[in-house]
This record gives structure tokens, C-alpha cells and sequence, in this order.
């Protein structure tokens, strides 16, 4: 039976009406039907409440009348009011961020009309607390609404301006910028912004099997970053800012991240030699030139078709991650 109110009307959940192991199977099914060989599944150790951190797309038809919620289409968001895939402490908070952002004098983004400011919110964190990111279309100044939110929802720790849906570059805030997440013997820093998968889960089993594959070997992770040659391990994350200048922002603000919180394909080694391996994220390395830099290939993504297209041989190996359980996205890595 469904556990969802909204199951079959929101866009996100595909699943519902079956059990977690039958989910499991149809997308091994449908991964193996691509690729050819059998895949390993990786199930998530929760299949409920493991969201971390989600990004909501937001409308305003009227004044005082803000929708929160999800979309797969230009314009429409569909609005909800809770969410059982997300940690509780995420879903019990929609209703409240609604309450104070409604009659707020921020205006939201209008696609068809090409106005307004607020586009998105990403949330992520836990019961211990949570990081609110207002991204929004340009710079705006929006520090009374900022101080609203921290003072009437206790659970938010800090708030923060980025520009851009997903936070591509951050203008301003208050607050705490970093959760701690504990995800098996892994602890794990992380913010509305990191390259990282929204269920935190999942990721201590796809280090564990690149660990397993790579052997310690000489690795390319390659991210469609331009990083100068060089022996020194640099790290980049997706938006543009490397590590080394994350780190040093990050003390700054007396934080530190951990940058194994990062996607595996959200950081790049480069190195004058060949490499033994070459990690590509397909999702978002279109040139497949890339593949010459490695002896062998591992290839990660979110669509089958896309590894297939970007490496026509039958792969060795094939794992498949559940990192969104009843949706219909996995994340497979493919082993050249």
C-alpha cells in the first residue's frame, strides 16, 4: 500500500504500489536490459525517511499563497505539505517554512513572465538541526525575512542567500552553514551546496566499491572541470569552487568540511601519466575523449543509456545504489 497521501499525483515517487524489493528488482531489470550483464544491487539501508537534504521548487500565484513543493516541468510545481522519504525532521518543517514565507514581500520566480526573485529552497540537515538555502534568481538583500525564519522556526540553525536552483554560488546568510551526518561507521559534514547524494546512506557502500575496484590504483575522477596538470590531488567541487579554496573559506567561518561527503565523480585528480582508471560522471562529462586518459573505466550516472552511449563495451561489472528508494533514479557505476 502506498504511505504517501499524494502518491500518484506527485511527481516524485513512481513505486509506491509495490514493495521495496520489487522496486529493487524493476530497476535492476531495467539497467540490465541496457547494459547486458547482471547487475549487483545495492539496496539503502532506509527506505523511508533517508532524505537529507531535497531542493523544493516554489509558486506564488497570489499574494499570501505560496506553493512549496516539487516539479519535473518548466512551470509547474506541485505542492505538498509533507514528505515520508524525507527525514522527519525536513518534512515537519514545510508547513512552518510556508507559514513565515507566505505573506513575506519576496517574490518568486515566474518562468513564463521572466520575473521575480526566490526560485528554489534547499533544506538539509537532521533532528539536530537544519540549514535552509533561499536560492534565488539575483542578489537580493533579504535579511529581515532571513532573521524571521531563524526566529519563529528554532529548528533552523542558518539560513543562507545563494543565486541560481541549486546554489550556484552563495551571496550572503546567518547562521550555521554545515549538518553532521552519521551514515554507518562514516561521519560526514555537509551543506545545502556540496556535490553529494541526497541520501547520505547510501554513500559509505559506493566508496566501498570504488575502494573495491580501483585497488589503489592511479585514479582520474573527471567532472567537466578544466584543472591545470598537476601531482598535487585536487579536489573540485561541481559549482566551481575547488576544495582548497572551500577549506580555506571554511576556517574562516571555523568550520571544517569533509570532502569525502562529495559524489565520487565530484572531484578530479590530475596527473601528466596515464592513468590506471578513469572515473567519469556521465551526468556531467559529455566529452568522451576523456576515456583516453585511463588504462580502464569506471562509469557513473543516473541513466543507463547515457553509460552505454558513452562507452559502448560491455562493462566487467555493474553496480546499481537505491539512493532515491520508489523513485524511479538509481545510481549506477560501471566497471570497463
Amino acid at each position: 500500500m502506498p504511505f504517501c497521501k499524494f502518491f500518484g499525483q506527485c511527481p516524485v515517487c513512481k513505486f509506491q504500489d509495490r514493495s521495496y524489493e520489487e522496486t529493487l528488482r524493476e530497476k535492476a531489470r531495467r539497467v540490465e536490459e541496457v547494459l547486458g550483464v547482471p547487475v549487483e544491487v545495492v539496496a539503502s539501508p532506509k527506505d523511508r525517511g533517508y532524505r537529507g537534504r531535497v531542493v523544493f521548487h516554489v509558486r506564488k500565484p497570489e499574494p499570501g499563497n505560496l506553493i512549496i513543493g516539487y516539479t519535473l516541468e518548466r512551470g509547474f510545481v506541485f505542492g505538498v505539505d509533507e514528505c515520508p522519504i524525507l527525514e522527519p525532521a525536513l518534512s515537519s518543517l514545510i508547513r512552518k517554512i510556508n507559514g513565515v514565507m507566505a505573506p513575506a514581500p519576496l517574490s518568486v520566480w515566474d518562468a513564463e513572465k521572466g520575473r521575480g526573485k526566490l526560485v528554489s529552497l534547499t533544506l538539509v540537515g537532521n533532528d539536530s538541526g537544519v540549514v535552509l538555502s533561499l536560492n534565488l534568481r539575483k542578489p537580493v538583500f533579504v535579511k529581515r525575512l532571513t532573521f524571521q525564519i531563524m526566529d519563529r522556526i528554532p529548528e533552523i540553525v542558518g539560513v543562507w542567500w545563494s543565486i541560481g536552483t541549486f546554489g550556484e554560488y552563495i551571496a550572503g546568510g546567518r547562521g550555521e552553514m554545515f549538518r553532521v551526518f552519521r551514515a554507518g561507521r562514516e561521519t560526514f559534514k555537509v551543506t545545502p551546496y556540496g556535490e553529494y547524494p541526497d541520501n547520505l546512506n547510501v554513500l559509505p557502500a559506493i566508496w566501498r566499491a570504488l575502494r573495491r575496484t580501483l585497488g589503489g590504483k592511479v585514479v582520474a575522477f573527471m567532472t567537466g572541470l578544466y584543472v591545470p596538470p598537476t601531482r598535487i590531488t585536487t579536489y573540485v567541487d561541481r559549482r566551481g569552487m575547488p576544495v582548497k579554496e572551500f577549506m580555506e573559506t571554511s576556517e574562516a567561518l571555523s568550520v571544517h568540511p569533509d570532502i569525502r561527503a562529495m559524489d565520487p565523480g565530484a572531484f578530479v585528480m590530475v596527473n601528466r601519466e596515464m592513468y590506471d582508471f578513469v572515473v567519469v560522471h556521465v551526468d556531467r562529462v559529455k566529452d568522451r575523449e576523456v576515456l583516453e586518459v585511463g588504462r580502464r573505466a569506471v562509469l557513473i550516472g543516473t541513466d543507463a543509456r547515457k553509460l552505454q552511449g558513452f562507452n559502448p563495451a560491455k562493462p566487467h561489472k555493474v553496480y546499481m545504489f537505491d539512493v532515491l528508494p520508489y523513485t524511479g533514479e538509481s545510481l549506477i557505476m560501471a566497471v570497463y
